[in-house]
Protein backbone atom coordinates (compact mmCIF):
# COMPACT_ATOMS: atom_id res chain seq x y z
CA UNK A 1 0.00 0.00 0.00
CA UNK A 2 1.27 3.52 -0.72
CA UNK A 3 2.95 5.40 2.11
CA UNK A 4 1.28 8.56 3.30
CA UNK A 5 2.49 12.02 4.15
CA UNK A 6 0.69 14.15 6.64
CA UNK A 7 -0.95 17.23 5.15
CA UNK A 8 -2.55 18.12 8.47
CA UNK A 9 -3.13 16.35 11.77
CA UNK A 10 -6.57 15.31 10.52
CA UNK A 11 -5.82 13.91 7.06
CA UNK A 12 -3.16 11.73 5.41
CA UNK A 13 -2.89 11.62 1.63
CA UNK A 14 -1.20 8.96 -0.53
CA UNK A 15 2.38 9.95 -1.28
CA UNK A 16 2.57 8.33 -4.71
CA UNK A 17 -0.44 10.21 -6.00
CA UNK A 18 0.98 13.65 -5.22
CA UNK A 19 4.75 13.21 -5.24
CA UNK A 20 5.26 14.92 -8.58
CA UNK A 21 2.95 17.84 -7.78
CA UNK A 22 3.47 18.82 -4.17
CA UNK A 23 6.73 19.42 -2.36
CA UNK A 24 7.25 19.09 1.38
CA UNK A 25 7.73 22.87 1.42
CA UNK A 26 4.15 23.26 0.20
CA UNK A 27 2.94 20.84 2.85
CA UNK A 28 4.94 22.58 5.58
CA UNK A 29 3.47 25.93 4.50
CA UNK A 30 -0.02 24.43 4.75
CA UNK A 31 0.69 23.15 8.24
CA UNK A 32 2.04 26.52 9.35
CA UNK A 33 -0.93 28.37 7.86
CA UNK A 34 -3.28 26.01 9.68
CA UNK A 35 -1.77 27.20 12.96
CA UNK A 36 -0.45 23.80 13.95
CA UNK A 37 2.62 24.08 16.18
CA UNK A 38 5.78 22.77 14.56
CA UNK A 39 8.66 20.93 16.15
CA UNK A 40 12.16 22.24 15.73
CA UNK A 41 14.24 19.63 14.00
CA UNK A 42 17.94 19.27 14.52
CA UNK A 43 20.41 19.29 11.67
CA UNK A 44 19.80 16.67 8.98
CA UNK A 45 21.67 13.38 9.09
CA UNK A 46 23.66 12.92 5.86
CA UNK A 47 23.87 9.38 4.50
CA UNK A 48 25.72 8.20 1.38
CA UNK A 49 23.95 5.40 -0.48
CA UNK A 50 26.23 3.60 -2.92
CA UNK A 51 24.55 1.99 -5.91
CA UNK A 52 26.56 -1.20 -5.31
CA UNK A 53 25.98 -1.46 -1.54
CA UNK A 54 22.49 -2.96 -1.30
CA UNK A 55 20.57 -1.89 1.80
CA UNK A 56 22.47 0.82 3.71
CA UNK A 57 22.00 1.36 7.43
CA UNK A 58 21.27 5.05 8.10
CA UNK A 59 21.75 4.94 11.87
CA UNK A 60 18.33 6.63 12.21
CA UNK A 61 15.85 4.74 14.38
CA UNK A 62 12.17 5.60 14.09
CA UNK A 63 9.07 4.84 16.12
CA UNK A 64 5.61 4.25 14.67
CA UNK A 65 4.10 7.67 13.84
CA UNK A 66 7.42 9.56 13.66
CA UNK A 67 7.80 12.07 10.82
CA UNK A 68 10.76 11.67 8.46
CA UNK A 69 11.83 14.12 5.77
CA UNK A 70 14.38 12.95 3.20
CA UNK A 71 16.10 14.84 0.37
CA UNK A 72 18.36 13.03 -2.09
CA UNK A 73 20.65 14.05 -4.93
CA UNK A 74 23.37 12.47 -7.00
CA UNK A 75 23.73 10.12 -9.96
CA UNK A 76 23.79 6.34 -10.09
CA UNK A 77 23.96 3.68 -12.80
CA UNK A 78 22.43 0.22 -12.42
CA UNK A 79 24.36 -1.30 -15.33
CA UNK A 80 27.74 -0.74 -16.92
CA UNK A 81 27.45 2.79 -18.40
CA UNK A 82 29.60 2.15 -21.48
CA UNK A 83 27.19 -0.60 -22.53
CA UNK A 84 23.98 0.90 -21.12
CA UNK A 85 24.30 4.68 -21.13
CA UNK A 86 20.61 5.13 -20.26
CA UNK A 87 21.11 3.27 -16.96
CA UNK A 88 22.20 6.50 -15.26
CA UNK A 89 19.66 8.42 -13.24
CA UNK A 90 18.99 10.62 -10.28
CA UNK A 91 17.08 9.38 -7.22
CA UNK A 92 13.75 9.38 -9.12
CA UNK A 93 15.10 6.49 -11.20
CA UNK A 94 15.23 5.55 -14.85
CA UNK A 95 12.37 5.31 -17.35
CA UNK A 96 12.35 1.51 -16.93
CA UNK A 97 10.28 -0.14 -14.22
CA UNK A 98 11.90 -2.92 -12.19
CA UNK A 99 9.63 -5.97 -12.30
CA UNK A 100 10.57 -9.45 -11.15
CA UNK A 101 13.76 -11.39 -11.73
CA UNK A 102 16.02 -11.07 -14.76
CA UNK A 103 18.16 -14.14 -15.46
CA UNK A 104 20.50 -14.83 -12.53
CA UNK A 105 20.06 -11.32 -11.11
CA UNK A 106 17.27 -12.14 -8.70
CA UNK A 107 14.20 -10.11 -7.85
CA UNK A 108 13.96 -6.33 -7.68
CA UNK A 109 14.39 -4.79 -4.28
CA UNK A 110 11.02 -3.07 -4.95
CA UNK A 111 8.82 -4.19 -7.85
CA UNK A 112 6.80 -1.61 -9.75
CA UNK A 113 9.13 1.38 -9.37
CA UNK A 114 11.99 2.52 -11.61
CA UNK A 115 15.44 1.02 -11.70
CA UNK A 116 17.84 3.38 -9.95
CA UNK A 117 15.16 4.94 -7.72
CA UNK A 118 16.03 5.59 -4.09
CA UNK A 119 13.99 3.29 -1.86
CA UNK A 120 13.69 2.77 1.88
CA UNK A 121 12.40 0.41 4.51
CA UNK A 122 12.00 0.48 8.27
CA UNK A 123 13.74 -2.44 9.93
CA UNK A 124 15.98 -5.05 8.34
CA UNK A 125 12.97 -7.00 7.07
CA UNK A 126 10.54 -4.09 6.57
CA UNK A 127 8.40 -3.51 3.49
CA UNK A 128 10.26 -1.34 0.93
CA UNK A 129 8.78 1.99 -0.17
CA UNK A 130 9.68 4.56 -2.81
CA UNK A 131 11.67 7.59 -1.62
CA UNK A 132 12.78 9.07 -4.97
CA UNK A 133 14.22 12.59 -4.64
CA UNK A 134 12.55 12.91 -1.25
CA UNK A 135 9.48 13.88 0.66
CA UNK A 136 7.95 13.61 4.09
CA UNK A 137 6.58 10.37 5.54
CA UNK A 138 4.90 9.18 8.68
CA UNK A 139 6.65 6.02 9.86
CA UNK A 140 4.56 2.88 9.81
CA UNK A 141 6.45 0.64 12.18
CA UNK A 142 9.51 0.80 14.38
CA UNK A 143 13.16 0.19 13.67
CA UNK A 144 16.14 1.52 11.83
CA UNK A 145 15.70 3.27 8.49
CA UNK A 146 17.53 1.54 5.63
CA UNK A 147 18.03 2.98 2.14
CA UNK A 148 18.98 1.36 -1.19
CA UNK A 149 19.02 1.99 -4.92
CA UNK A 150 16.40 -0.13 -6.67
CA UNK A 151 17.80 -2.90 -8.85
CA UNK A 152 17.72 -6.68 -9.20
CA UNK A 153 19.30 -7.60 -5.87
CA UNK A 154 21.88 -10.15 -7.08
CA UNK A 155 23.44 -7.89 -9.75
CA UNK A 156 24.27 -4.74 -7.79
CA UNK A 157 28.03 -5.33 -7.94
CA UNK A 158 28.17 -3.75 -11.43
CA UNK A 159 26.40 -0.56 -10.27
CA UNK A 160 28.26 2.74 -9.95
CA UNK A 161 27.68 6.10 -8.28
CA UNK A 162 25.13 6.79 -5.60
CA UNK A 163 23.10 9.40 -3.75
CA UNK A 164 23.65 11.72 -0.84
CA UNK A 165 20.53 11.69 1.34
CA UNK A 166 19.72 14.27 4.01
CA UNK A 167 17.42 12.84 6.70
CA UNK A 168 15.45 14.95 9.19
CA UNK A 169 13.84 13.03 12.02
Amino acid sequence: SPRAIEASPMKAIPFRSIASRISSTTILAGVLLAGVPTLRAGPPTPVRVSASAGWVSTGVTVQDGDTLTLRANGRAATARPPEFTASRSGPEGQPWICEGAIGDCGACALDGVPYGALIGRIGAEGTPFLVGAGGTWTAEGEGELFLAINDNELCIDENTGGYLVQIRH
